[in-house]
Protein backbone atom coordinates (compact mmCIF):
# COMPACT_ATOMS: atom_id res chain seq x y z
CA UNK A 1 0.00 0.00 0.00
CA UNK A 2 0.91 3.63 -0.81
CA UNK A 3 2.11 5.50 2.30
CA UNK A 4 0.30 9.35 2.34
CA UNK A 5 3.79 11.14 0.95
CA UNK A 6 4.16 8.57 -1.56
CA UNK A 7 3.52 8.84 -5.67
CA UNK A 8 3.19 5.58 -6.46
CA UNK A 9 -0.43 4.78 -8.06
CA UNK A 10 -1.75 1.20 -8.56
CA UNK A 11 -2.11 0.02 -12.26
CA UNK A 12 -5.08 -1.70 -13.03
CA UNK A 13 -3.01 -4.02 -15.46
CA UNK A 14 -1.51 -5.90 -13.09
CA UNK A 15 2.07 -4.92 -13.61
CA UNK A 16 4.33 -2.46 -12.27
CA UNK A 17 3.49 0.68 -10.57
CA UNK A 18 3.41 3.50 -12.52
CA UNK A 19 4.26 6.99 -10.95
CA UNK A 20 2.39 9.69 -12.25
CA UNK A 21 2.78 13.51 -11.96
CA UNK A 22 0.33 16.36 -11.34
CA UNK A 23 -0.36 17.01 -14.56
CA UNK A 24 -1.58 13.02 -15.28
CA UNK A 25 -3.75 12.54 -12.90
CA UNK A 26 -7.37 13.24 -14.01
CA UNK A 27 -10.23 10.84 -12.65
CA UNK A 28 -13.63 10.20 -14.10
CA UNK A 29 -16.32 8.83 -11.12
CA UNK A 30 -17.15 5.75 -11.78
CA UNK A 31 -18.23 2.55 -9.34
CA UNK A 32 -16.84 -0.93 -8.35
CA UNK A 33 -19.68 -2.47 -10.39
CA UNK A 34 -21.77 -2.23 -13.53
CA UNK A 35 -24.41 0.12 -13.05
CA UNK A 36 -25.22 -0.25 -16.11
CA UNK A 37 -27.90 -2.82 -15.50
CA UNK A 38 -29.26 -0.51 -12.70
CA UNK A 39 -32.42 1.32 -12.77
CA UNK A 40 -31.89 5.01 -11.82
CA UNK A 41 -33.80 4.57 -8.77
CA UNK A 42 -31.77 0.79 -7.44
CA UNK A 43 -28.72 3.17 -8.17
CA UNK A 44 -29.69 6.38 -6.51
CA UNK A 45 -30.39 3.31 -3.59
CA UNK A 46 -26.79 2.12 -4.15
CA UNK A 47 -24.99 5.56 -3.50
CA UNK A 48 -26.51 6.72 -0.17
CA UNK A 49 -23.51 8.71 0.58
CA UNK A 50 -22.78 10.16 -2.74
CA UNK A 51 -26.40 11.46 -2.43
CA UNK A 52 -26.00 13.15 1.11
CA UNK A 53 -22.67 15.29 0.19
CA UNK A 54 -24.02 15.95 -2.99
CA UNK A 55 -27.33 17.34 -0.94
CA UNK A 56 -24.84 18.93 1.45
CA UNK A 57 -22.89 20.92 -1.04
CA UNK A 58 -25.74 22.17 -2.64
CA UNK A 59 -26.25 24.35 0.10
CA UNK A 60 -24.38 26.45 -2.13
CA UNK A 61 -27.00 27.10 -4.17
CA UNK A 62 -29.47 27.25 -2.09
CA UNK A 63 -27.89 30.33 -1.08
CA UNK A 64 -27.59 31.70 -4.49
CA UNK A 65 -31.22 30.91 -4.65
CA UNK A 66 -32.42 33.27 -1.42
CA UNK A 67 -29.99 35.87 -2.97
CA UNK A 68 -31.61 36.00 -6.63
CA UNK A 69 -34.99 36.67 -4.36
CA UNK A 70 -33.56 38.90 -1.69
CA UNK A 71 -31.57 41.30 -4.27
CA UNK A 72 -34.83 41.30 -6.42
CA UNK A 73 -37.93 41.41 -4.26
CA UNK A 74 -36.92 43.35 -1.85
CA UNK A 75 -36.75 46.18 -3.46
CA UNK A 76 -40.47 46.05 -3.68
CA UNK A 77 -41.07 46.09 -0.11
CA UNK A 78 -42.36 50.11 1.37
CA UNK A 79 -40.09 49.86 4.24
CA UNK A 80 -36.96 48.86 2.05
CA UNK A 81 -38.03 52.19 -0.45
CA UNK A 82 -38.75 54.20 2.42
CA UNK A 83 -34.71 54.10 3.31
CA UNK A 84 -32.91 53.50 -0.39
CA UNK A 85 -35.64 54.76 -2.56
CA UNK A 86 -37.20 58.16 -4.03
CA UNK A 87 -40.16 59.57 -5.11
CA UNK A 88 -40.60 59.24 -8.91
CA UNK A 89 -43.65 60.59 -10.98
CA UNK A 90 -45.54 60.33 -7.57
CA UNK A 91 -44.06 57.53 -6.25
CA UNK A 92 -41.73 56.45 -4.04
CA UNK A 93 -39.61 54.05 -5.92
CA UNK A 94 -36.08 53.08 -6.81
CA UNK A 95 -33.73 54.53 -9.45
CA UNK A 96 -33.53 52.56 -12.58
CA UNK A 97 -29.74 52.96 -11.97
CA UNK A 98 -29.24 52.19 -8.50
CA UNK A 99 -31.76 48.91 -9.06
CA UNK A 100 -29.67 47.79 -11.89
CA UNK A 101 -26.36 48.49 -10.02
CA UNK A 102 -27.24 46.47 -6.98
CA UNK A 103 -28.17 43.47 -9.01
CA UNK A 104 -25.72 43.61 -11.85
CA UNK A 105 -22.86 43.61 -10.00
CA UNK A 106 -24.07 40.80 -7.75
CA UNK A 107 -22.90 39.15 -10.57
CA UNK A 108 -19.59 40.68 -11.22
CA UNK A 109 -18.85 39.14 -7.93
CA UNK A 110 -19.94 36.02 -9.12
CA UNK A 111 -17.39 35.83 -12.20
CA UNK A 112 -14.66 36.94 -10.20
CA UNK A 113 -15.13 34.05 -7.64
CA UNK A 114 -15.83 31.24 -9.95
CA UNK A 115 -12.96 32.52 -11.68
CA UNK A 116 -10.61 32.26 -8.55
CA UNK A 117 -12.69 29.30 -7.50
CA UNK A 118 -11.61 26.88 -10.40
CA UNK A 119 -7.97 28.24 -9.21
CA UNK A 120 -8.41 27.82 -6.08
CA UNK A 121 -10.10 24.23 -6.32
CA UNK A 122 -6.95 23.01 -8.32
CA UNK A 123 -4.19 24.41 -5.66
CA UNK A 124 -6.27 23.90 -2.33
CA UNK A 125 -8.99 21.79 -2.63
CA UNK A 126 -12.48 21.75 -2.99
CA UNK A 127 -12.99 21.83 0.43
CA UNK A 128 -11.03 25.08 0.77
CA UNK A 129 -12.94 26.88 -2.12
CA UNK A 130 -16.13 26.16 -0.64
CA UNK A 131 -15.27 27.13 2.70
CA UNK A 132 -13.99 30.66 1.74
CA UNK A 133 -17.25 31.10 -0.17
CA UNK A 134 -19.28 30.87 2.85
CA UNK A 135 -17.09 32.77 4.92
CA UNK A 136 -16.81 35.71 2.05
CA UNK A 137 -20.71 35.76 1.85
CA UNK A 138 -21.51 36.39 5.55
CA UNK A 139 -18.72 39.04 5.14
CA UNK A 140 -21.17 40.78 2.86
CA UNK A 141 -24.32 39.84 4.67
CA UNK A 142 -22.76 41.99 7.34
CA UNK A 143 -22.37 45.01 4.67
CA UNK A 144 -25.56 44.81 3.98
CA UNK A 145 -27.25 44.24 7.53
CA UNK A 146 -25.46 47.39 8.61
CA UNK A 147 -25.72 49.55 5.34
CA UNK A 148 -28.95 51.15 6.19
CA UNK A 149 -27.80 53.17 8.92
CA UNK A 150 -25.48 55.85 7.42
CA UNK A 151 -27.18 59.14 7.14
CA UNK A 152 -27.65 59.97 3.48
CA UNK A 153 -29.22 58.02 0.77
CA UNK A 154 -26.04 58.16 -1.34
CA UNK A 155 -24.50 56.60 1.26
CA UNK A 156 -26.57 53.73 2.24
CA UNK A 157 -26.93 52.64 -1.66
CA UNK A 158 -23.31 52.55 -2.03
CA UNK A 159 -23.10 50.61 1.37
CA UNK A 160 -25.91 47.98 -0.08
CA UNK A 161 -23.74 48.34 -3.11
CA UNK A 162 -20.71 46.73 -1.95
CA UNK A 163 -22.52 44.49 0.11
CA UNK A 164 -23.96 42.61 -3.03
CA UNK A 165 -20.30 42.86 -4.71
CA UNK A 166 -18.72 40.82 -1.40
CA UNK A 167 -22.01 38.19 -1.34
CA UNK A 168 -21.69 37.61 -5.30
CA UNK A 169 -18.19 36.82 -4.83
CA UNK A 170 -18.84 33.98 -2.04
CA UNK A 171 -21.27 32.63 -4.02
CA UNK A 172 -19.52 32.43 -6.97
CA UNK A 173 -16.62 30.08 -4.88
CA UNK A 174 -19.82 28.04 -4.18
CA UNK A 175 -21.65 27.52 -6.91
CA UNK A 176 -18.15 27.02 -8.83
CA UNK A 177 -17.07 24.47 -6.16
CA UNK A 178 -20.65 22.24 -6.08
CA UNK A 179 -20.83 21.46 -9.60
CA UNK A 180 -17.25 20.40 -9.78
CA UNK A 181 -17.23 18.30 -6.42
CA UNK A 182 -20.63 16.48 -7.82
CA UNK A 183 -19.24 15.60 -11.16
CA UNK A 184 -16.19 14.11 -9.60
CA UNK A 185 -17.95 11.47 -7.22
CA UNK A 186 -20.92 10.69 -9.17
CA UNK A 187 -21.18 7.63 -11.11
CA UNK A 188 -22.76 8.33 -14.78
CA UNK A 189 -26.20 6.74 -13.78
CA UNK A 190 -27.04 9.12 -11.21
CA UNK A 191 -24.88 12.28 -12.59
CA UNK A 192 -27.87 14.05 -14.12
CA UNK A 193 -30.11 13.99 -11.30
CA UNK A 194 -27.70 14.76 -9.17
CA UNK A 195 -26.14 17.95 -10.99
CA UNK A 196 -29.68 18.44 -11.47
CA UNK A 197 -30.08 19.12 -7.69
CA UNK A 198 -28.22 23.00 -8.42
CA UNK A 199 -31.46 24.43 -10.05
CA UNK A 200 -33.65 22.35 -7.00
CA UNK A 201 -31.74 24.06 -4.80
CA UNK A 202 -31.47 27.13 -5.62
CA UNK A 203 -35.51 27.10 -5.56
CA UNK A 204 -35.74 25.66 -2.39
CA UNK A 205 -33.26 28.94 -1.24
CA UNK A 206 -36.14 30.91 -3.58
CA UNK A 207 -38.70 29.98 -1.40
CA UNK A 208 -36.79 30.44 2.09
CA UNK A 209 -36.90 33.74 0.81
CA UNK A 210 -39.78 34.73 -0.65
CA UNK A 211 -41.68 33.52 2.18
CA UNK A 212 -39.63 35.29 5.00
CA UNK A 213 -39.62 38.13 2.72
CA UNK A 214 -43.57 37.96 2.06
CA UNK A 215 -44.55 38.36 5.80
CA UNK A 216 -42.39 41.71 5.85
CA UNK A 217 -44.90 43.54 3.33
CA UNK A 218 -46.84 45.41 5.57
CA UNK A 219 -43.81 46.32 8.04
CA UNK A 220 -42.17 49.99 7.13
CA UNK A 221 -39.29 50.26 9.60
CA UNK A 222 -35.55 49.00 8.88
CA UNK A 223 -36.62 44.87 10.45
CA UNK A 224 -38.44 44.65 7.09
CA UNK A 225 -35.63 43.62 5.43
CA UNK A 226 -33.03 43.60 7.63
CA UNK A 227 -34.49 40.56 9.00
CA UNK A 228 -34.07 38.89 5.42
CA UNK A 229 -30.75 39.62 5.33
CA UNK A 230 -29.83 38.31 8.74
CA UNK A 231 -31.36 34.76 7.79
CA UNK A 232 -28.25 34.61 4.73
CA UNK A 233 -26.04 34.04 7.86
CA UNK A 234 -27.47 30.79 8.43
CA UNK A 235 -26.39 29.44 5.23
CA UNK A 236 -23.18 31.04 5.51
CA UNK A 237 -22.80 29.37 8.60
CA UNK A 238 -23.88 25.96 7.32
CA UNK A 239 -21.50 26.05 4.09
CA UNK A 240 -18.14 27.04 6.12
CA UNK A 241 -19.71 23.37 8.27
CA UNK A 242 -20.19 21.80 4.79
CA UNK A 243 -16.79 22.25 3.94
CA UNK A 244 -15.53 20.47 6.87
CA UNK A 245 -18.13 17.74 6.89
CA UNK A 246 -17.54 15.90 3.41
CA UNK A 247 -14.54 14.56 2.40
CA UNK A 248 -11.84 16.04 -0.24
CA UNK A 249 -12.57 15.06 -4.16
CA UNK A 250 -10.51 12.04 -4.62
CA UNK A 251 -9.20 13.96 -7.62
CA UNK A 252 -7.91 16.54 -5.94
CA UNK A 253 -6.53 14.46 -3.53
CA UNK A 254 -4.46 12.30 -6.37
CA UNK A 255 -3.55 15.44 -8.64
CA UNK A 256 -1.61 15.95 -5.24
CA UNK A 257 -0.23 12.27 -5.76
CA UNK A 258 -1.91 11.49 -2.04
CA UNK A 259 -3.04 7.98 -2.92
CA UNK A 260 -3.85 6.53 0.36
CA UNK A 261 -5.73 10.04 0.90
CA UNK A 262 -7.72 9.67 -2.06
CA UNK A 263 -8.33 6.40 -1.03
CA UNK A 264 -9.94 6.96 2.61
CA UNK A 265 -11.69 9.65 0.81
CA UNK A 266 -13.62 7.27 -1.44
CA UNK A 267 -14.23 4.68 1.43
CA UNK A 268 -16.20 7.79 3.11
CA UNK A 269 -17.99 8.56 -0.47
CA UNK A 270 -19.49 4.83 -0.86
CA UNK A 271 -18.58 2.94 2.53
CA UNK A 272 -16.30 0.77 3.89
CA UNK A 273 -17.48 -2.35 2.01
CA UNK A 274 -16.09 -1.24 -1.32
CA UNK A 275 -12.46 -2.15 -2.30
CA UNK A 276 -11.04 1.51 -2.66
CA UNK A 277 -8.03 0.98 -3.73
CA UNK A 278 -8.75 -1.10 -6.57
CA UNK A 279 -11.60 1.18 -7.36
CA UNK A 280 -8.68 4.22 -7.43
CA UNK A 281 -6.83 1.97 -10.12
CA UNK A 282 -10.14 1.56 -12.24
CA UNK A 283 -10.48 5.17 -11.92
CA UNK A 284 -6.83 5.81 -12.93
CA UNK A 285 -7.88 3.57 -16.27
CA UNK A 286 -10.82 5.50 -17.04
CA UNK A 287 -8.52 8.31 -18.06
CA UNK A 288 -5.67 7.11 -19.75
CA UNK A 289 -6.77 8.30 -22.70
CA UNK A 290 -6.94 12.30 -21.60
CA UNK A 291 -3.73 11.29 -19.93
CA UNK A 292 -1.72 10.35 -23.27
CA UNK A 293 -3.11 13.48 -24.98
CA UNK A 294 -1.85 15.89 -22.03
CA UNK A 295 1.43 14.28 -21.44
CA UNK A 296 3.67 17.16 -22.75
CA UNK A 297 1.27 19.50 -20.57
CA UNK A 298 3.70 21.37 -17.36
CA UNK A 299 0.64 23.03 -15.56
CA UNK A 300 -2.74 23.59 -16.64
CA UNK A 301 -4.09 26.61 -17.29
CA UNK A 302 -7.61 28.84 -17.91
CA UNK A 303 -5.63 29.04 -21.69
CA UNK A 304 -5.87 25.39 -21.99
CA UNK A 305 -9.51 25.53 -22.05
CA UNK A 306 -9.56 27.11 -25.42
CA UNK A 307 -7.17 24.81 -27.17
CA UNK A 308 -7.51 21.90 -29.29
CA UNK A 309 -10.19 19.70 -28.37
CA UNK A 310 -11.21 21.63 -25.40
CA UNK A 311 -11.98 24.68 -27.53
CA UNK A 312 -15.27 23.41 -28.87
CA UNK A 313 -16.32 21.95 -25.41
CA UNK A 314 -15.45 25.37 -23.60
CA UNK A 315 -17.50 27.02 -26.13
CA UNK A 316 -20.55 24.94 -25.71
CA UNK A 317 -20.44 25.43 -21.72
CA UNK A 318 -20.32 29.19 -22.27
CA UNK A 319 -23.10 29.02 -24.61
CA UNK A 320 -25.03 26.65 -22.22
CA UNK A 321 -24.33 29.53 -19.49
CA UNK A 322 -25.33 32.26 -21.57
CA UNK A 323 -28.48 31.12 -23.08
CA UNK A 324 -30.71 31.01 -19.98
CA UNK A 325 -30.59 34.82 -19.93
CA UNK A 326 -32.05 35.17 -23.02
CA UNK A 327 -34.69 33.15 -21.32
CA UNK A 328 -35.70 36.36 -19.03
CA UNK A 329 -34.35 35.45 -16.10
CA UNK A 330 -33.59 39.02 -15.18
CA UNK A 331 -37.45 39.41 -15.65
CA UNK A 332 -38.00 36.27 -13.36
CA UNK A 333 -35.75 37.33 -10.59
CA UNK A 334 -37.51 40.99 -10.48
CA UNK A 335 -40.69 39.37 -11.16
CA UNK A 336 -42.44 40.77 -8.17
CA UNK A 337 -41.13 44.62 -8.77
CA UNK A 338 -42.26 44.09 -12.38
CA UNK A 339 -45.61 42.63 -11.82
CA UNK A 340 -46.28 46.07 -9.41
CA UNK A 341 -45.13 47.43 -12.85
CA UNK A 342 -47.59 46.29 -14.86
CA UNK A 343 -50.84 46.70 -12.67
CA UNK A 344 -50.42 44.72 -9.47
CA UNK A 345 -50.16 45.45 -5.61
CA UNK A 346 -47.38 44.43 -3.33
CA UNK A 347 -49.38 41.99 -1.69
CA UNK A 348 -50.44 40.54 -5.35
CA UNK A 349 -47.15 40.04 -6.59
CA UNK A 350 -45.59 38.72 -3.76
CA UNK A 351 -48.17 36.13 -3.53
CA UNK A 352 -47.82 35.10 -7.28
CA UNK A 353 -44.01 35.18 -6.64
CA UNK A 354 -44.63 32.27 -4.20
CA UNK A 355 -46.72 30.64 -6.76
CA UNK A 356 -44.43 30.57 -10.01
CA UNK A 357 -41.25 29.45 -7.45
CA UNK A 358 -43.50 26.51 -6.01
CA UNK A 359 -44.21 25.97 -9.27
CA UNK A 360 -40.14 26.30 -10.72
CA UNK A 361 -39.81 23.51 -7.64
CA UNK A 362 -42.10 21.45 -9.37
CA UNK A 363 -40.98 21.48 -12.70
CA UNK A 364 -37.10 20.63 -11.41
CA UNK A 365 -37.96 17.49 -10.19
CA UNK A 366 -40.31 16.42 -13.04
CA UNK A 367 -36.66 17.28 -15.00
CA UNK A 368 -34.94 14.88 -13.01
CA UNK A 369 -36.70 12.35 -14.92
CA UNK A 370 -36.76 13.96 -18.26
CA UNK A 371 -33.04 14.54 -17.87
CA UNK A 372 -32.46 10.89 -17.37
CA UNK A 373 -35.12 9.55 -20.23
CA UNK A 374 -35.79 11.80 -22.93
CA UNK A 375 -32.42 13.63 -22.58
CA UNK A 376 -30.54 16.70 -22.40
CA UNK A 377 -30.28 17.94 -25.77
CA UNK A 378 -34.33 18.13 -26.53
CA UNK A 379 -35.90 19.57 -23.67
CA UNK A 380 -33.24 22.25 -23.96
CA UNK A 381 -34.47 23.08 -27.24
CA UNK A 382 -38.05 23.14 -26.28
CA UNK A 383 -37.96 24.63 -23.57
CA UNK A 384 -37.23 28.24 -24.90
CA UNK A 385 -40.15 27.46 -27.26
CA UNK A 386 -42.46 27.27 -25.19
CA UNK A 387 -41.09 30.24 -22.85
CA UNK A 388 -41.13 32.16 -26.63
CA UNK A 389 -44.48 31.68 -26.85
CA UNK A 390 -45.54 32.60 -23.23
CA UNK A 391 -43.61 36.04 -23.26
CA UNK A 392 -45.50 36.58 -26.66
CA UNK A 393 -48.68 36.39 -24.36
CA UNK A 394 -47.55 38.48 -22.41
CA UNK A 395 -46.56 41.09 -24.67
CA UNK A 396 -50.25 40.68 -26.06
CA UNK A 397 -51.43 41.87 -22.46
CA UNK A 398 -49.32 44.28 -22.27
CA UNK A 399 -50.90 46.64 -25.33
CA UNK A 400 -54.32 46.57 -23.55
CA UNK A 401 -54.61 49.35 -21.07
CA UNK A 402 -53.02 48.37 -17.51
CA UNK A 403 -55.71 46.87 -15.07
CA UNK A 404 -55.16 44.63 -12.24
CA UNK A 405 -56.65 41.87 -15.00
CA UNK A 406 -54.07 42.51 -17.81
CA UNK A 407 -51.87 42.54 -14.95
CA UNK A 408 -52.75 39.35 -13.71
CA UNK A 409 -52.82 37.99 -17.55
CA UNK A 410 -49.04 38.65 -17.44
CA UNK A 411 -48.51 37.63 -14.13
CA UNK A 412 -49.90 33.92 -15.21
CA UNK A 413 -47.83 34.04 -18.18
CA UNK A 414 -45.04 34.82 -16.04
CA UNK A 415 -45.04 32.04 -13.40
CA UNK A 416 -46.14 28.94 -16.29
CA UNK A 417 -42.50 30.39 -17.91
CA UNK A 418 -40.85 29.64 -14.43
CA UNK A 419 -43.05 26.35 -14.91
CA UNK A 420 -41.45 25.60 -18.79
CA UNK A 421 -38.07 27.43 -17.98
CA UNK A 422 -37.42 25.03 -15.05
CA UNK A 423 -39.13 21.70 -16.60
CA UNK A 424 -36.19 22.26 -19.55
CA UNK A 425 -33.51 24.78 -19.62
CA UNK A 426 -32.95 25.44 -16.48
CA UNK A 427 -32.21 22.05 -15.01
CA UNK A 428 -30.56 21.15 -17.77
CA UNK A 429 -27.91 23.57 -18.45
CA UNK A 430 -25.64 22.95 -15.69
CA UNK A 431 -25.76 19.03 -15.93
CA UNK A 432 -24.56 19.42 -19.32
CA UNK A 433 -22.29 21.92 -18.98
CA UNK A 434 -20.58 19.36 -16.13
CA UNK A 435 -20.68 16.81 -18.52
CA UNK A 436 -19.29 17.98 -21.45
CA UNK A 437 -15.80 19.49 -20.10
CA UNK A 438 -12.65 17.31 -20.04
CA UNK A 439 -12.01 15.76 -16.57
CA UNK A 440 -8.65 17.49 -16.30
CA UNK A 441 -10.09 20.89 -16.93
CA UNK A 442 -12.93 20.51 -15.21
CA UNK A 443 -12.11 22.89 -12.26
CA UNK A 444 -11.47 25.15 -15.05
CA UNK A 445 -13.91 24.41 -16.98
CA UNK A 446 -16.64 24.96 -14.31
CA UNK A 447 -15.26 28.23 -13.29
CA UNK A 448 -15.55 29.90 -16.71
CA UNK A 449 -19.08 28.16 -17.39
CA UNK A 450 -20.28 30.80 -14.11
CA UNK A 451 -17.87 33.49 -15.20
CA UNK A 452 -20.14 33.51 -18.38
CA UNK A 453 -23.51 32.51 -16.65
CA UNK A 454 -22.78 35.61 -14.16
CA UNK A 455 -21.70 38.21 -17.12
CA UNK A 456 -24.65 37.30 -19.08
CA UNK A 457 -26.46 37.53 -15.93
CA UNK A 458 -25.08 41.04 -15.27
CA UNK A 459 -25.39 42.12 -18.89
CA UNK A 460 -29.50 41.32 -19.07
CA UNK A 461 -29.91 42.37 -15.23
CA UNK A 462 -28.40 46.27 -15.85
CA UNK A 463 -30.47 46.34 -19.05
CA UNK A 464 -33.88 44.72 -18.23
CA UNK A 465 -34.97 47.60 -15.70
CA UNK A 466 -34.25 50.58 -18.40
CA UNK A 467 -36.63 48.70 -20.51
CA UNK A 468 -39.55 48.17 -18.51
CA UNK A 469 -38.97 51.08 -15.84
CA UNK A 470 -40.58 54.32 -15.96
CA UNK A 471 -39.14 57.54 -15.41
CA UNK A 472 -37.04 60.11 -18.28
CA UNK A 473 -34.79 57.96 -20.58
CA UNK A 474 -36.38 54.70 -19.52
CA UNK A 475 -38.45 52.28 -22.12
CA UNK A 476 -41.48 52.19 -19.87
CA UNK A 477 -42.80 49.15 -22.21
CA UNK A 478 -44.44 46.90 -18.75
CA UNK A 479 -45.84 43.50 -19.68
CA UNK A 480 -44.79 44.54 -23.68
CA UNK A 481 -41.24 43.80 -22.86
CA UNK A 482 -42.25 39.80 -23.12
CA UNK A 483 -42.11 40.42 -26.93
CA UNK A 484 -38.17 41.50 -26.54
CA UNK A 485 -37.79 38.22 -24.82
CA UNK A 486 -39.81 36.26 -26.75
CA UNK A 487 -37.78 36.79 -29.56
CA UNK A 488 -34.61 35.88 -27.63
CA UNK A 489 -36.01 32.68 -25.91
CA UNK A 490 -36.59 31.97 -29.97
CA UNK A 491 -33.18 32.44 -30.43
CA UNK A 492 -31.71 30.22 -27.37
CA UNK A 493 -33.48 27.20 -29.34
CA UNK A 494 -31.92 27.90 -32.35
CA UNK A 495 -28.68 28.24 -30.88
CA UNK A 496 -28.99 25.33 -29.12
CA UNK A 497 -30.20 23.37 -31.48
CA UNK A 498 -26.93 23.91 -33.41
CA UNK A 499 -24.20 23.48 -31.02
CA UNK A 500 -25.25 21.48 -27.62
CA UNK A 501 -24.85 17.23 -27.82
CA UNK A 502 -26.88 14.89 -26.24
CA UNK A 503 -24.71 13.56 -23.36
CA UNK A 504 -27.07 11.10 -21.63
CA UNK A 505 -25.80 7.80 -20.44
CA UNK A 506 -22.64 8.63 -21.89
CA UNK A 507 -18.95 7.78 -19.56
CA UNK A 508 -16.47 10.60 -19.58
CA UNK A 509 -14.72 8.22 -21.52
CA UNK A 510 -17.06 8.03 -24.39
CA UNK A 511 -17.53 12.10 -24.43
CA UNK A 512 -13.65 12.26 -25.31
CA UNK A 513 -13.45 10.08 -27.95
CA UNK A 514 -16.90 11.59 -29.43
CA UNK A 515 -15.07 15.26 -29.06
CA UNK A 516 -11.75 13.68 -30.47
CA UNK A 517 -13.75 12.40 -33.81
CA UNK A 518 -15.27 15.94 -34.35
CA UNK A 519 -18.64 14.34 -34.09
CA UNK A 520 -21.39 16.39 -35.23
CA UNK A 521 -23.50 17.74 -32.71
CA UNK A 522 -26.62 15.94 -34.08
CA UNK A 523 -24.92 12.28 -34.04
CA UNK A 524 -23.72 12.14 -30.56
CA UNK A 525 -26.30 9.66 -29.26
CA UNK A 526 -26.09 7.61 -32.89
CA UNK A 527 -24.47 4.09 -31.99
CA UNK A 528 -22.37 4.59 -35.39
CA UNK A 529 -20.82 7.54 -33.52
CA UNK A 530 -18.74 5.13 -31.14
CA UNK A 531 -18.08 2.77 -33.62
CA UNK A 532 -14.45 1.82 -32.89
CA UNK A 533 -14.40 3.38 -29.32
CA UNK A 534 -14.21 -0.24 -27.93
CA UNK A 535 -11.51 -1.62 -29.65
CA UNK A 536 -9.62 1.98 -29.30
CA UNK A 537 -9.63 1.45 -25.68
CA UNK A 538 -8.75 -2.55 -25.67
CA UNK A 539 -6.07 -1.78 -28.10
CA UNK A 540 -4.09 0.51 -25.51
CA UNK A 541 -5.35 -1.89 -22.93
CA UNK A 542 -3.31 -4.95 -24.85
CA UNK A 543 -0.25 -2.40 -25.52
CA UNK A 544 0.31 -1.75 -21.89
CA UNK A 545 0.51 -4.94 -21.42
CA UNK A 546 2.92 -5.94 -23.89
CA UNK A 547 5.23 -3.06 -22.41
CA UNK A 548 5.17 -4.27 -18.87
CA UNK A 549 5.92 -7.79 -19.87
CA UNK A 550 9.24 -6.26 -22.25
Amino acid sequence: MATRNDTVLPDVHGGPDTKPTDEHIELAAVTTYDESQLSIWQALKANPRVILYSAIVNLGPILYGYDVIVSGAIVALPGFLNVYGAEIDGYLSLPATWQALWTAFVQLGIMVGALSGGWIQDRFGRRLSFFLGGFVSAIGVGIAFGSCYPESFLSRRIAFFFAKICIGLGMGFLIATCQTYISEIASPKIRGPLLGLYTFMATVGQIISITIIFKRVTIMDISSFEIPFATQWVFSGLCMIAAIVIPESPVYLLSKSRVEDAEASYRRLHGPHVDSHAAISRLWATVEHEQEIAKNVKSVGFLDCFKGIDARRTRIILILNAIPQFCGIAIIANGTYYMELCGMNATESFQLAEIGIGLLLASTVISWFAISTIGRRLIIIMSPIMVGLLYMGMGVAGTFPVTNRTAWAAGVMLILICFFYGTGLGTAFPVTAAEVSSVRLRAKSSGLGFFMNAFSAWVFAFVSPYMYSPGAGNGNLGAKTGFVFMGLSFMASVIAYFVIPETKGLSYAQIDYLFENKTPTQDFLKPSSLIGFEEIREGKADLVDKEENV
